[in-house]
């Protein structure tokens, strides 16, 4: 039987904890999400309001889009992680009845064929969910590219807002503030989604 698409390289164990960890990056993310969602509402009402910010209110409004993008893209993200959570519990489940199993056929010379039959099957299970889990990886995987990308050309437009404010007459200087929340909420995002692609990597390998 073929298992080259098997992340066999991690126990269940360590893979369970992964996929915690990936779920609380992404809850992370989202909270970002919502912050910069909510600073580009913001600076679109203060682009208003300064009367001479229109390049500045257009970039914001950009912004909000993303942001909003981004906010689905992780929630994507959050959906596949629980499904590979639950897919994870299973491998723990099915590689624990295999341990018992297993001694079991060891201390049992009578029921050693039986045992080994029922051992069988339960080890093939265990394979298809792993399969599945690295399918689930994968996903993730490619979603999480998404989220990257989105978030790059976020971080550009935090710059153009910087660029646009300063040549603001009026509220220059609180839309210097939010133009450099904005890039400094999206400067915290990236690590985030870096750090989730390697845990990703630890569950499939």
């Amino acid at each position: 039987m073929e298992t080259d698409d098997v992340p066999s390289g991690s126990s269940p164990a360590a893979m369970l904890e992964q996929v915690v960890l990936v779920n609380e990056d992404i809850k992370q993310v989202v909270r970002n999400a919502f912050r910069i969602n909510l600073m580009a509402l913001n600076a679109i009402l203060m682009a208003r309001r300064a009367g001479s910010a229109a390049g500045f209110g257009i970039v914001a409004r950009e912004m909000r889009e993303l942001s909003e993008a981004l906010v689905h893209s992780m929630r994507t993200l959050r959906a596949l992680s629980d499904e590979l959570l639950y897919a994870v519990t299973y491998v723990m489940r099915h590689a624990r009845i295999e341990h018992v199993l297993a001694r079991a056929a060891t201390q049992s010379t009578r029921a050693q064929g039986n045992l080994r039959e029922v051992l069988r099957a339960t080890a093939a299970r265990r394979i298809d969910l792993e399969r599945h889990v690295a399918g689930q990886c994968a996903a993730l995987a490619t979603d999480l590219r998404s989220a990257v990308g989105i978030s790059r050309v976020a971080d550009s437009l935090a710059h153009m807002a910087k660029i646009e404010a300063s040549w603001a007459s009026d509220h220059r200087a609180g839309l210097d503030t939010v133009s450099e929340e904005l890039a400094s909420s999206l400067r915290g995002i990236l690590p985030l989604l870096q750090a989730l692609s390697t845990k990703l990597e630890a569950i499939h390998r």
